[in-house]
């Protein structure tokens, strides 16, 4: 209760115009949630990229558990330790787009505009409770196993703010949502988010690509099957990889690190030994995108470059085409 209080008299404060909210010219749309991740944020931003590539498109980030601090541009030479997993990430499948973090996203922007003077949308990354920064159009994400509906605020949950900051969104999306999704579903999941009449309500569900192999290991088909899987996973909500992973082996062992770990020596060391110790020949090793972005320095690579080391690549798709209308309307406006 008390940590929900302080953020509803802080958000108060931002209603009130106590607290400033920036505006920019340029077009802005925020990625956000309201629990503290495991919402898909990332693969949502990276298909909202997608779908305005015709468009002069920059991607602003905190870099959340980066050693650096203030504005950095990511580059090709970039670390996770420099500007964090996800910002990473979207400079390696967005090799055109100018990638940045920046803890004042004000500040952050300002500069991307300085330096890129022909942007015409900004993607800011997590910034649901960046409320220095009033975005054109702000979207919210929810997993739909594990809706904010069920959570309560810091310590005692996961939430950052009380459930009725999701009135702030103009768009609510439910991520990780079956396949195929029926009526009652979506009906039920309206009632329960008690989504507004002005809020536009959308369900998006993943897909996951074939493993791929880090080093010199061979490819996967549709048909590899492995007496044992090993996964590292240091991410919020793993479930949907396990799930997907557990159709390809007879057995799976996990090691499940935090969100955002900073993996050492120790756990690289503990990483080879638990793979050694499954008994079984048909054996590998999966990890996630986010998760290879940090197990990229020289030294753990020297440790696991021998193993079958595996990562997996997700792809984000929404259930009907009014999301990308809302999305493409909001930026061709004036």
């Amino acid at each position: 209760m008390l940590y929900g209080i302080i953020m509803q008299i802080r958000n108060g404060l931002y209603n009130r115009g106590v607290f400033k909210s920036h505006s920019f010219s340029v077009k802005v749309i925020s990625i956000g949630n309201l629990t503290a991740g495991g919402t898909g944020k990332s693969p949502h931003t990276a298909y909202i990229a997608n779908l305005l590539s015709k468009y002069r498109v920059g991607i602003l980030s905190r870099g959340y558990g980066r050693t650096t601090s203030g504005f950095v541009l990511a580059d090709e030479k970039s670390t996770s330790g420099q500007i964090g997993d996800e910002p990473l990430m979207f400079s390696r499948w967005f090799p055109d787009i100018p990638v940045a973090v920046h803890e004042n996203r004000v500040s952050g922007i300002k500069k991307m505009l300085e330096l890129f003077p022909d942007l015409q949308v900004i993607l800011l990354d997590d910034a649901f409770q960046h409320r220095s920064v009033k975005p054109g159009l702000s979207l919210l994400l929810t997993d739909f196993f594990h809706p904010w509906t069920k959570n309560f605020p810091f310590p005692t949950g996961t939430l950052r703010e009380f459930r009725c900051g999701s009135k702030r969104a103009d768009l609510v999306v439910v991520t990780k949502s079956p396949s195929v999704m029926s009526p009652l579903l979506e009906r039920d999941m309206r009632k329960r988010l008690k989504i507004a009449p002005e809020q536009g309500l959308h369900f998006s569900y993943i897909t996951h690509n074939l493993p791929e192999p880090v080093f010199d290991h061979p490819a996967l088909n549709e048909k590899s099957y492995f007496t044992s899987i090993l996964l590292l996973a240091g991410i919020a909500n793993p479930y949907p990889l396990k799930d997907y992973l557990g159709k390809m082996c007879s057995q799976m062992e996990i090691m499940q690190f935090p969100d955002h770990h900073k993996y050492s020596l120790n756990d690289i060391e503990n990483i080879r030994s638990n793979f050694h110790n499954i008994v079984t020949q048909n054996k590998i090793i999966v990890t996630t995108e986010k998760d290879l972005m940090r197990l990229e320095k020289e030294e753990f690579v020297q440790i696991l470059k021998d193993l079958p080391l595996y990562f997996v690549q997700i792809q984000t798709h929404l259930h009907d085409e009014h999301f990308d209308e809302t999305i493409l309307h909001y930026v061709r406006e004036n």
